[in-house]
């Protein structure tokens, strides 16, 4: 399928997300909080579960805007097997609460060409509003559509990062759970992982029937 800038400047949406404080609790294990039981515990100990206080995790409203319903109904054409996440900004305008309906509108704001071979760059702006209406922040999305370049659409702005020519001021290694993506996942699909843990049970059992054909 062809790229189509037709719905650049369009808004869709509602892209609906209830939460209470218990999937903030998940969104911050999966993201290392509390893994050894002393770090990071202001986002996992709520206290008093009937009157929670948590510091929430800002990736928490990444998900608000960057998910697979925004990125279906968003479709102008491009390969989705392509599909890179090429970063994010996130603007805060309200706290949190340890509740909430959230409703989100996002906006594709830019679709650029890279050229052939280096695919296409999409912009997406996401508005997220809690249930009274606040304006809790504004996600900027960037997606890199490898298959799609050298469709003679505009070149996108330039971005360049000028890296000194010395050693860092400051390297720190970091370790991830082999289980933080999945606990993260949880805590950020509608379907509360039902759909990744059937996935995984299938693949199990498929398991030894590949080994056998092969």
């Amino acid at each position: 399928m062809a790229i189509s800038t037709e719905i650049v400047g369009k808004t869709f949406g509602p892209f609906v997300r209830d939460y209470t404080f218990k999937d903030l609790e998940i969104c911050a294990l999966g993201c290392g909080a509390g893994w050894d039981g002393r770090v990071d515990l202001d986002y996992v100990n709520e206290g008093d579960a009937k009157n929670p206080e948590l510091k929430v995790l800002p990736i928490f409203a990444v998900p608000l805007t960057v998910n697979e319903e925004m990125t279906t109904t968003l479709d102008y054409g491009f390969d989705y097997s392509g599909s890179l996440h090429y970063g994010i900004d996130v603007h805060f305008h309200a706290p949190f609460k340890m509740a909430d309906h959230i409703e989100t509108y996002v906006t594709q704001e830019a679709i650029w060409d890279r050229g052939e071979g280096r695919g296409s760059l999409s912009k997406q702006v996401g508005k997220s509003y809690s249930s009274d209406g606040t304006h809790l922040c504004t996600v900027d999305t960037y997606d890199c559509c490898i298959y799609d370049g050298g469709w003679g659409g505009e070149q996108p702005p330039k971005d360049v990062v000028e890296y000194p020519d010395r050693e860092p001021d400051l390297a720190y290694e970091e370790v991830c759970g082999y289980q933080w993506p999945l606990i993260y996942r949880l805590a950020v699909k509608k379907d509360n992982g039902v759909n990744l843990y059937v996935r995984r049970v299938q693949r199990a059992a498929e398991a030894p029937e590949q080994e056998k054909r092969s």
